[in-house]
């Protein structure tokens, strides 16, 4: 992960709860065929009328459902593609149809960069994203950013800050004011399969 600098890369999968290794645990969800938006690995996503599709912007009232960690399609040829982004408007072989994987276990901590410096004071207060930036199709890296000017209390928001991200250099020192650009560790607050709690 990048810190200092404006170059996020999604939600990034650190560990499984404060301690324990990410296992890469995940399930799977049906994507529609020529779904016209691409989806990043890190972009959170969300159902709409039961299709998955990316979460909406900042702002937004969607609950999102997971963070999106590649997908694999059939393409027109016949050859299976497991790639770690779905191209916007992907042509998938007829009959088949293309999956993603989502990861949706509200004990997965993330690390994401905060778009605006972060203080020690806005940890444990929840927190919506922004797009930014693009994701970028050479990597398949998703481009959205934790928004630090949506952070509050308020139990809808769909990220919850936990620590910074243990990365020499990333936390400012201790009765320090802020970092630009850091990353963050959180957890997925608000989501379709778990109901979000109150920041402090």
């Amino acid at each position: 992960m990048t810190y200092g600098v404006n170059a996020p890369l999604g939600l990034q999968a650190a560990s499984y709860g404060i301690s324990a290794p990410w296992t890469g645990g995940f399930q799977v969800f049906p994507i529609t065929a020529n779904y016209g938006t691409s989806l990043f690995l890190g972009d959170l996503v969300t159902f709409t009328n039961g299709q998955l599709v990316r979460y909406n912007t900042s702002g937004s009232s969607t609950i999102p459902a997971g963070v999106f960690w590649g997908c694999t399609f059939t393409d027109p040829s016949g050859i299976v593609q497991i790639q770690k982004y779905w191209p916007a408007a992907q042509a998938v072989k007829v009959g088949t149809t293309p999956v993603a994987n989502v990861i949706v276990d509200p004990n997965t901590v993330f690390s994401i960069q905060s778009s605006a410096a972060f203080a020690w004071s806005n940890l444990d207060k929840n927190f919506d994203v922004t797009f930014a930036t693009a994701g970028n199709p050479s990597t398949g890296e998703s481009g959205m950013m934790l928004d630090y000017s949506s952070v509050g209390t308020t139990a809808t928001l769909p990220l919850h800050a936990i620590a910074f991200d243990p990365i020499p250099g990333n936390a400012p020192a201790v009765g320090g004011t802020s970092v630009s650009f850091a990353n963050i560790l959180v957890k997925l607050n608000n989501t379709t399969i778990n109901a979000g709690s109150t920041g402090v």
